[in-house]
């Protein structure tokens, strides 16, 4: 009988024991970043690009019309044309010679300037709807020199019956920054030091730049590769930081030193 209360007894405090016990539980998680530690975005101001008219002028007698490109209804009902002329010398050397392109349209002309220092053959013409309208603009591109290339976007104002310039701007590229589908219009640095980045978009009937250099006070600004897209880096001495574009806004994505 002893024996059986002794087991009992025993019993009874290992059951008190593990009743006390607290169950165990997970760590805590850590404390949420406060707020105020988070990047601000920052705020991209687009100044307006001026907007230039074209004067009709003549035909330039001293020089060779090599290729003509036809764009249907540009200016309305009428079809115009945009013809690259030469030096009689290069006449049959398409990778030679400086290029002066003209705009006809009906019985005018209009003297567009030097669109290529390298022949014909690196000379772009067509028509594309680069300010989102629904109308085709005239997008002119050709090397100028071994580190610059230059776009020219035409189009014509059926409100003033004009054609006009709206954007000349050194080495574009065309991508899409912040993922929605249509691509931004770029002017980038290729070769040259500083690395420069400008940003265009249309706004108000024109098209309106910024430039993340001049806002970040950076010594250099270039667009690299990542695995969620396209990001903005803006270097200055040792030091760089990473920024997402994102309609209109710059996102700091991370800090990165040398």
């Amino acid at each position: 009988m002893r024996c059986w209360l002794s087991l009992l007894l025993l019993l009874l405090l290992t059951t008190g024991c593990w009743a006390g016990k607290a169950p165990p539980t997970d760590p805590a998680p850590p404390p949420a970043k406060p707020v105020s530690e988070q990047p601000e975005p920052i705020d991209l101001p687009f100044e307006p690009v001026a907007v230039e008219s074209l004067t009709a002028t003549d035909a330039p007698s001293e020089l060779v019309k090599v290729k003509s490109f036809g764009l249907q209804r540009i200016s309305g009902a009428k079809d115009v044309f945009v013809h690259l002329y030469v030096d009689p010398l290069f006449q049959h050397k398409p990778e030679q010679g400086e290029v002066i392109a003209y705009l006809q349209d009906g019985a005018a002309q209009y003297n567009l300037g030097l669109v290529s220092d390298y022949g014909v053959a690196q000379t772009s013409v067509q028509a594309v709807d680069l300010t989102g309208d629904g109308r085709a603009e005239i997008e002119l591109f050709g090397p100028l020199g071994s580190h610059y290339e230059e776009l020219q976007v035409l189009g014509f104002d059926e409100g003033r019956k004009e054609w006009l310039r709206y954007l000349k701007t050194g080495s574009p590229l065309k991508k899409d920054l912040d993922g929605d589908g249509r691509a931004e219009l770029l002017a980038v640095s290729k070769g040259t030091v500083p690395s420069y980045l400008w940003i265009y978009r249309w706004q108000n009937g024109q098209f309106a730049m910024a430039d993340p250099g001049k806002v970040l006070a950076s010594e250099s600004v270039r667009l690299v590769e990542d695995e969620s897209g396209p990001l903005i880096e803006a270097a200055s001495k040792n030091s760089a930081r990473l920024y997402r574009y994102q309609q209109g806004r710059l996102l700091e994505q991370e800090s990165r030193s040398d």
